[in-house]
């Protein structure tokens, strides 16, 4: 039996945000008309820029963690991206700026006509527009083939309705790995390895961020897996992790304090030379580790991108 790898993109990008084509650029509209909009958008860019492979523009641990799978199984990689739909690691691609999770300036949903953003409409005609093979035909299709997928939960939901149009043995050949993936439709949860809070624990062989969690999951998955991998039931895997895991503890409870926007870009401003220069996902680390203080990551990111500007000017002067 055949593998492929299935995986979140990401929105750490190797070419710089000026030049990419950014769904901000977007005018408000239907979904239909949104969607044919960012599909002329992206043709223009590819006018004036050369293309890149998928696998050269997605940057950051999460997806180094999918190449290293690719390569240990040598098999076929495909992102779930919600600018361009279903793409291989290796086709060539403009470099791009659209996500389907809100706070970000490049938010799609910002741009479409409706009460509420339905990402699973936009996935649906993202796909169509760009002529792309869906997702559940490709796994109906390749009846020989095991998919592994690993999407953390926003990226899950918008494929829901695909998944959903498998029979039971077409789903038997699916491996999900995400947080809490299946926590609003239980048909999925035979295939949802278990993988826990003990995974990001003192006895973890991969720890990370949430943020890399499903692609973590399944790196260590392949680690522990044996030859067997493509005759195994979905319960007999799961028995693996569950074993795998037993052996692991939980992290240890951290209470972290509150803070604003403005306290957490001073504490920055004060330890930027020390430490806080490093990079936003260190920074970030060094913030709840050291500090103790508590920051999401998005938010995070926008205030290291602010003072990291600031920062540049003051040295600049």
């Amino acid at each position: 039996m055949k593998i492929v790898v299935i995986a979140s993109c990401s929105s750490s990008k190797s070419i710089p945000k000026e030049l990419r084509v950014e769904a901000e650029s977007l005018e408000i509209g239907q979904i239909k008309q949104v969607a044919s909009q960012w599909k002329r958008l992206l043709d223009q860019h590819l006018k004036h820029t050369d293309p890149l492979p998928c696998g050269q523009l997605y940057q950051g641990r999460a997806i180094q963690e999918i190449k290293k799978v690719a390569s240990e199984l040598n098999c076929p990689v495909y992102f779930i991206s919600a600018g361009l739909g279903l793409v291989d690691i290796n086709e060539q691609i403009p470099a791009y700026s659209l996500t389907v999770s809100k706070g970000s300036s490049d938010y799609v949903g910002d741009k479409i006509v409706s009460e509420t953003f339905n990402n699973q409409l936009w996935w649906q005609e993202i796909n169509s527009i760009r002529g792309n093979t869906p997702l559940h035909t490709m796994i109906k299709k390749n009846s020989d083939t095991l998919f592994l997928l690993a999407l953390p939960a926003n990226y899950f939901a918008m494929v829901v309705p695909e998944l959903m149009k498998l029979t039971d043995p077409e789903l038997n050949r699916v491996r999900l790995f995400g947080p809490a993936a299946t926590k609003k439709n239980k048909r999925f949860d035979h295939v949802l390895m278990p993988y826990d809070n003990r995974f990001n624990g003192p006895d973890s062989p991969l720890r990370g961020t949430y943020s890399d969690f499903p692609q973590r999951a399944l790196r260590h998955f392949v680690s522990i897996i044996d030859n067997k991998l493509t005759t195994r039931s979905p319960a007999e895997d799961s028995q693996l992790v569950s074993a795998s895991l037993s052996k692991m503890r939980l992290p240890p409870k951290i209470i972290r304090k509150q803070a604003s926007d403005e306290q957490i870009s001073l504490l920055l401003q004060k330890k930027w030379a020390q430490y806080m220069g490093q990079s936003s996902s260190k920074s970030l680390r060094r913030l709840r580790d050291v500090e103790l203080t508590a920051c999401e990551q998005k938010r995070f990111g926008g205030i290291f991108q602010s003072v990291k500007k600031l920062m540049g000017d003051k040295n600049g002067r």
